[in-house]
């Protein structure tokens, strides 16, 4: 079991280094798309003059192509006064939100350096607010915003593992939908293979109903499979409000484990058996002497050593 843990704890490190590597490509491929913006043909003079009306009309005709092939789940524009200019969303962001982004809207334009945070609410939001450049002059600031959808399904794809997103109940726990845990407080924001994975974190929660342990990953056995379940801290801007879980099914590796148990047994048994045969043998052979040895001692010590001879 050791050889077997061992390889757990590999895959749960080469899980971790490949969420962490896909989101950082997100933001990555996010910033690539801020970076393009004011190269798009008409966008110089929009920005230039902090026209809204002309920021729209540009950038308008660019935006179903980020939404259906990057997958950009909203743009806004701010000028250099954290105003906003133009926006397209298909994510409406709370009041609550909309502060938080605005003071990172007023850090950029300050500091001319772009941030990518990672806002978990309802689901998980990478950001990247970047300054907008016009022949190196100020022009003010950009943000988009990308859901982690293709996230999870390129970790489906690398590892075959199912993967989901936690994200932490502050209501009132009976009040939970038919993708919440209460045993654990927590909503299933997304989740892949939904309908058969949300049954088996079921059955773990009803066996460990303390969340806490999935940080370290249990096993379970369900409909003839074993299941193990991992927690992944993100790093977002608030860490403890979200986290990642894998579901692995290790059902193969498990019974092989059994079966070497089970080889392993009936070899140590057979040799049991083959040792007790061979023991059996040497000792009937060592008595048939000590009687035959028991036989004769007796005439040697009664001087009948013609008798002896004979025997």
């Amino acid at each position: 079991m050791t050889n077997f843990d061992n390889q757990q704890d590999t895959d749960y490190m080469r899980y971790s280094l490949e969420i962490n590597n896909l989101i950082k490509n997100t933001s990555q491929n996010l910033h690539q798309l801020a970076e393009i913006i004011p190269f798009l043909d008409g966008m110089k003079t929009a920005l230039r003059m902090n026209d809204g009306e002309g920021i729209h009309k540009v950038f308008d005709q660019h935006w179903t192509l980020l939404q259906f092939h990057n997958g950009v789940e909203f743009v806004y524009f701010y000028n250099q006064l954290n105003q906003l200019n133009a926006s397209w969303n298909n994510l409406e962001l709370n009041a609550d939100d909309k502060g938080l982004l605005l003071s990172w809207v007023s850090q950029v334009n300050q500091s001319e350096q772009p941030i990518n945070p990672l806002l978990c609410r309802e689901s998980c939001i990478q950001f990247i607010i970047a300054p907008l450049l016009v022949e190196g002059k100020k022009a003010g600031v950009v943000v988009l915003g990308i859901s982690l959808a293709d996230v999870f399904l390129a970790f489906k794809r690398i590892f075959g593992a199912d993967i989901g997103l936690f994200i932490n109940d502050k209501n009132d726990p009976s009040h939970h939908d038919e993708l919440g845990i209460s045993q654990w407080g927590v909503q299933i924001s997304a989740l892949t293979n939904k309908e058969k994975n949300h049954e088996i974190l079921n059955v773990a929660a009803q066996t460990y109903p303390n969340i806490g342990i999935l940080n370290d990953g249990i096993q379970i056995h369900w409909n003839d499979h074993y299941q193990q379940i991992k927690l992944f801290s993100l790093d977002s801007v608030e860490p403890d409000n979200a986290h990642l879980v894998v579901i692995t099914d290790v059902t193969a590796a498990v019974n092989n484990i059994h079966e070497s148990i089970w080889k392993i047994a009936l070899i140590g048994l057979l040799g049991l058996i083959i040792s007790e045969i061979l023991l059996f043998l040497i000792f009937t052979r060592l008595l048939s002497k000590l009687k035959d040895v028991a036989f004769t001692l007796p005439l040697l010590a009664n001087g009948n050593f013609q008798t002896f001879r004979l025997s």
